[in-house]
């Protein structure tokens, strides 16, 4: 349920004004290397989070080696919302 809600309430409101402010040229285009990166960043942390209580149930061995890799996507996600920022901002000045 709460995998469903965070999908559901972040995931497409935010991807949606993504699109339709690159679709408005409000965020550049050349953004769209770092939009990829965060949307493969949401979506793939989204189905380990949604994988994790079930890993513990069955296999012990791979809810840390999950929590690692959801550390890295959110690495990955965190980078990429600043390198929009500064490609943004270079773009603007």
């Amino acid at each position: 349920m709460i995998a469903y809600l965070h999908v559901v309430l972040l995931g497409f409101t935010s991807f949606f004004l993504f699109g339709w402010m690159i679709q408005k040229k409000i965020i550049p285009a050349a953004v769209r290397t770092s939009t990829r990166l965060l949307a493969a960043g949401f979506i793939l942390s989204e189905i380990l989070l949604a994988i994790l209580p079930w890993s513990e149930r069955f296999v012990h061995e791979i809810t840390i080696p999950l929590l690692k890799v959801i550390l890295v996507l959110s690495v990955l996600m965190a980078a990429s919302i600043a390198t929009m920022t500064v490609k943004a901002y270079r773009l603007r000045s």
